[in-house]
């Protein structure tokens, strides 16, 4: 199982469409099946599984048979760059100044 982060946005690879028809009308990112982005703060394989194919192979990451597990986008940036490092650092300020719990607002008679 690897977690991974879904982005539901118009999105190529070397220069190829992955999730649209650039001929056609531009879907709306809602309706577009998402991108799957490997995340990784959690990963979970079978010893056995894993420890033969990294002895055979020398890698062993994608073998065996394996699930994807979609996590919240904020509980999974990658930090390699500055603008990253910012970006985390921006959602924890955020993070720490919000109440853990919403406040609920009892009932009111009207």
């Amino acid at each position: 199982m690897i977690t991974v982060r879904e982005e539901r946005l118009q999105s190529f690879c070397e220069g190829n469409p992955v999730n649209f028809n650039p001929n056609g009308i531009l879907p709306m990112a809602q309706n577009i099946p998402p991108v799957i982005l490997c995340a990784w703060p959690i990963c979970v394989w079978r010893v056995e599984t894993f420890v033969e194919s990294f002895e055979k192979n020398g890698y062993a990451v994608f073998s065996g048979k394996g699930c994807f597990f979609p996590i919240d986008p904020l509980k999974c940036n990658k930090i390699s760059t500055e603008e990253d490092f910012q970006m985390a650092e921006m959602i924890l300020k955020y993070k720490m100044n919000r109440p853990l719990h919403s406040t609920l607002i009892p009932d009111k008679k009207f």
